[in-house]
């Protein structure tokens, strides 16, 4: 009898704590969302415009903001740069090489880190235009990238007329993508008071929450920037891109969160990416963040098996149940079982 004893103790053990231990091995497995190393980096993202005469360029900078916040990039590692003087007084630092050098900088890229750099303004063959300054001519932004982050994964995109001269060699490194609107012989569109940004930042705007990689992302844009300059029967820009070896198949960070927890973020007041008025004003971007419940949240995991697993009192046979625990034990088990609520307190 004392042999039988045991043995249905050390059953009622194994069941009660067996399943949590299954659970916590398992674990691991349900909670790598991604096996690739850009689940791995903090990006860091800097963001600046050239000229304050038109808004198309200030607007892509506050609207990219809000999409790299949807990423997963927080805000203490985004820096603006803007030649608007009012931008400057929320924040923004003034538009130079010498300020974008100090910005990066001070985001201090380290060895898990990854650097995301957008640069809209004008553009000519000898670079990137900044009203009341020099152009940043390749040499100096490779410079200035090879100061800040070094060796580490980097992404650059670029929308400026004959932008496409940031992809030749001396930018090109193992560890860079480059993403430019237009060919180094070509310009490129939209650059006009009636419209919200140009045609390459409106088509990057539409394109980087669905876009799973940046090669993707490429892609999505030159069919945008293609439809686009077609309809208005414009010579083509040819955007142009690089991928360095070590980076070719990087994907775009991505903040992920299961179906179950889909709570809409607080209101994000940036600009519509698919407002094309020329209103200026903040809109809320609730509504969308609500829809795209992979971006609006830290990602989080939760094991469905456990929500459905069956309780004790489900498993063990009431016979046994009765015989080895006490009427008010077996009916606080009885009461598990039928509890609607039971799941969702341990989810």
């Amino acid at each position: 009898m004392n042999l039988l004893s045991l043995f249905f103790f050390l059953l009622i053990s194994f069941l009660m704590f067996g399943p949590q231990t299954a659970f916590a091995q398992d674990l691991p497995v349900s909670q790598h969302a991604s096996t690739d190393a850009t689940s791995n980096l903090t990006w860091k993202a800097t963001l600046m415009t050239g000229d304050d005469r038109l808004d198309v360029f200030d607007n892509a900078r506050k609207t990219l903001k809000s999409e790299f916040l949807d990423m997963g990039v927080i805000s203490a590692n985004i820096k603006e740069l803007s030649m608007n003087p009012v931008e400057r007084k929320r924040g923004s630092l003034p538009s130079s090489a010498v300020n974008l050098a100090g910005a990066l900088r001070e985001l201090s890229i380290g060895d898990q880190d990854a650097c995301l750099i957008h640069m809209t303004s004008h553009g000519s063959p000898q670079g990137f235009y900044l009203r009341n300054g020099p152009p940043i001519t390749p040499q100096t932004l490779d410079r200035i990238l090879d100061a800040a982050c070094s060796e580490r994964p980097t992404v650059v995109l670029i929308s400026a007329c004959y932008s496409g001269v940031f992809v030749g060699p001396s930018m090109q490194k193992k560890n860079r993508i480059i993403l430019t609107a237009a060919r180094q012989d070509r310009t490129s569109f939209g650059c006009s008071a009636e419209n919200q940004y140009t045609y390459w930042d409106s088509c990057l705007i539409h394109s980087l929450p669905t876009a799973e990689s940046w090669k993707s992302l490429y892609g999505s844009i030159q069919q945008c920037v293609q439809t686009k300059e077609s309809q208005g029967h414009f010579k083509p820009s040819l955007p142009q891109a690089y991928f360095g070896e070590e980076v070719v198949d990087l994907k775009i960070p991505k903040t992920v969160v299961p179906e179950a927890f889909n709570v809409p973020s607080e209101v994000n007041h940036g600009y519509d990416r698919n407002d094309a008025s020329p209103s200026k004003e903040p809109v809320s971007r609730l509504a969308r963040n609500a829809s795209r419940h992979d971006r609006t949240m830290p990602g989080r995991t939760v094991d469905q098996r456990r929500l459905s697993q069956p309780i004790l009192a489900d498993r063990l046979p009431r016979a046994v149940l009765h015989a080895f625990l006490s009427p008010a034990e077996c009916g606080f088990f009885s009461s598990m079982e039928t509890s609607s609520d039971w799941n969702s307190i341990h989810g």
